[in-house]
């Protein structure tokens, strides 16, 4: 009866390790499939680092953006560019208006109260809006750091090994 009981926790304790281990993995890959995938499709991610789209867009969502005929882009269409040719950030706004003879766009933040003061040129302009994933920002700046790499490292080896270990 001892050992009926031992065995049952044994096969309880290795099921909550595999649990584990592949939530790990899932959480790890997840994030790796976030960066890899939409690149397949020709889309590039951007962090959102203000709350000039609110609430549409808020701090830490990541946009996916993909280059497209700008000619197409129409009045609504959120974009992301940068500001000149010396900018290092880019930014994402809504269009207001695309004069394709200027090939030039008005923009603006949701959350801003007057449209953005210079018009921007298609030169600058990265992309079309194509989707979002909320707070997916954060974790991939913490991924920038050192410390996150190492932590993002620990979480996926921990998963393979605590997989590894409820086989036995």
């Amino acid at each position: 009866m001892e050992e009926k009981r031992r065995m049952n926790e044994k096969i309880t304790s290795n099921k909550q390790l595999r649990f584990f281990g592949v939530l790990l993995l899932i959480i790890t890959m997840s994030i790796v499939g976030s960066l890899i995938v939409p690149r397949i499709f020709n889309m590039s991610p951007y962090v959102i680092i203000s709350e000039s789209m609110y609430p549409e867009l808020k701090v830490n969502d990541v946009v996916y953006v993909k280059a497209i005929d700008l000619n197409e882009v129409k009045e609504g269409d959120i974009i992301s560019f940068y500001m000149n040719s010396n900018a290092l950030t880019p930014v994402t706004h809504r269009v207001v208006s695309n004069d394709i003879s200027r090939q030039q766009f008005v923009t603006k933040g949701d959350a801003n109260e007057k449209n953005d003061i210079i018009p921007i040129a298609y030169e600058y302009v990265l992309g079309k809006v194509m989707f979002k994933i909320p707070f997916l920002g954060a974790i991939l700046l913490l991924l920038e750091s050192l410390a996150g790499k190492i932590v993002f490292i620990i979480m996926f080896l921990a998963g393979v090994v605590l997989i590894e270990v409820s086989r036995k």
